[in-house]
């Protein structure tokens, strides 16, 4: 009877589990269907064991389509990478971003669910809808960008901050440009730079500024190529009220006016024309000048540096430049070396100039070692700008993101054939920006890839992206509707 009475009551004991393990089986259902993040249940191999609502309310598929069917199938239908297929192929947890035709986004968390014995049982993916985080960035982007005085700021230290770091070089030659530089910076003497075009004068004449007790002070840059011979007296001298037609009532203030306590940059010093050269060598030994029209003295104290890629000592012989103005300017005489004569800094300018494209155009390339060394050795006869426009067209012109030899040679050769794209840089269209040519590029390669594929993440596979951008700019182009 006692035996009986025991079995009853381990009955009853195994009915009150199992209806408590009922009850958890039914929360953690409610759980798994009514949570905000998609939950997708996989075997071993790929095949989709159980899904949640929120699945299929974030992708869009249904039941159907997904249920009892491999991802490996489904991938290869859609050509959207699987990171079911991800975990079953590396046996790691894995995270990529999904992007649909109607661009909405979403994040997939993969994890491996390993048996006791260590072999992969299950794939259990989380997805969670990115549209809200691309919200929220999307509205900080604006509200940093209606800040525009916080954009000012932020644009005038991003200048300095190029500045600084454009001195790149470890050449001997530079080197020792740049200890002289260091030494006369802080004295006010006018300073000659000279060097051929591109070579980086101005870029030294920032750096003497920044190292210089006038830094923070006005530093007004003149290029006396750029301004018409008509205009320039008045520019850099300021005129009276009524100097001549169509003048201000008011007057107006020169450059060195404006300039007072700080530095003046001349640029293309050797195209001043000689009567104004007799006014500014007043102004470097007297201190002063005259408005246009004026009769009264203005002083000014300016430091000059003056830059030029022409032979002024030759001009002085040929009565074009003032002898007394060439020796005034050349107290401190610094000459900026040609980029063929500092061969060993073209690798480390290299190197900063992709770092700069790559930022600017969102890319992630790089060059071979081959590739640095056959850069290095081509002519450059616009010196550092011209190396600058070499790099940029190399970096967006080639495919892959490992730039070897050939993509330098495709990218230089100007025939663009082999890229599959309608576009030929020629004479005809020598006034397209940069800007438009690229975009006319870029868009004629999705154009092929898309009308071939149908598949943005097939697209971005290849071009060695991911796959929201090549969405984004199929989207732009007008190409996925």
């Amino acid at each position: 009877m006692d035996s009986y009475q025991d079995l009853l009551n381990r009955i009853d004991e195994l009915e009150s589990i199992i209806e408590r393990q009922n009850e958890d089986l039914e929360l953690l259902e409610a759980a798994f269907n009514l949570s905000e993040v998609g939950f997708t249940l996989s075997d071993a191999n790929g095949v989709v064991i159980k899904i949640n609502q929120s699945q299929i309310r974030i992708t869009g598929h249904q039941p159907h389509k997904t249920l009892g069917r491999s991802m490996a199938d489904i991938q290869a239908e859609n050509f959207n990478q699987s990171a079911t297929m991800k975990v079953v192929n590396t046996k790691e947890p894995v995270t990529i971003e999904q992007t649909l035709p109607s661009g909405k986004s979403y994040l997939v968390y993969g994890q491996p669910y390993f048996s006791t014995d260590g072999d992969l049982k299950y794939v259990i993916c989380n997805l969670v809808d990115n549209t809200q985080h691309n919200y929220i960035r999307q509205e900080l982007e604006s509200a940093k960008n209606s800040n525009k005085q916080l954009e000012k700021t932020v644009h005038q230290l991003q200048e300095i901050v190029d500045m600084q770091k454009t001195l790149i070089y470890c050449s001997k030659k530079m080197q020792g440009l740049i200890s002289v530089c260091d030494k006369v910076a802080h004295f006010n003497s006018t300073i000659l730079i000279l060097g051929q075009s591109g070579a980086g004068k101005e870029v030294i004449a920032d750096y003497i500024y920044q190292k210089s007790s006038r830094v923070g002070k006005p530093f007004i840059k003149i290029n006396c190529a750029a301004i018409p011979e008509t205009l320039l007296e008045s520019e850099l001298f300021g005129y009276e009220a009524g100097a001549f037609t169509n003048a201000c009532t008011s007057g107006k203030k020169g450059m060195f006016e404006i300039a007072d306590g700080g530095t003046v940059l001349l640029d293309e010093i050797g195209e001043l024309p000689l009567h104004l050269q007799s006014k500014l060598l007043r102004v470097l030994q007297e201190g002063e000048f005259y408005h246009v029209g004026g009769t009264k003295p203005i002083s000014t104290d300016v430091r000059i540096i003056a830059s030029t890629n022409c032979d002024l000592e030759n001009m002085t012989e040929q009565g074009s430049f003032r002898k007394d103005l060439y020796y005034r300017l050349s107290v401190i005489q610094i000459t900026v070396p040609s980029l063929d004569e500092r061969i060993e800094d073209i690798p480390p300018l290299i190197r900063h100039f992709l770092v700069r494209f790559n930022a600017k155009y969102n890319l992630h390339k790089d060059f071979t070692f081959e590739a640095i060394e056959y850069l290095k050795n081509l002519p450059y006869e616009g010196n550092i700008r011209d190396l600058q426009n070499v790099i940029e067209r190399v970096v967006l012109l080639s495919q892959n993101n490992t730039i070897g030899v050939q993509d330098v040679e495709l990218a230089l050769n100007r025939d663009y054939s082999y890229y599959g794209a309608d576009i030929a840089v020629s004479d005809n269209n020598s006034n397209i920006s940069l800007k438009a040519l690229v975009s006319q590029y870029e868009k004629a390669l999705l154009k092929k890839y898309w009308d071939e594929y149908k598949s943005a993440s097939k697209i971005a596979e290849i071009l060695q992206t991911n796959q929201p951008t090549i969405s984004r700019k199929l989207h732009a182009y007008g190409l996925l509707k």
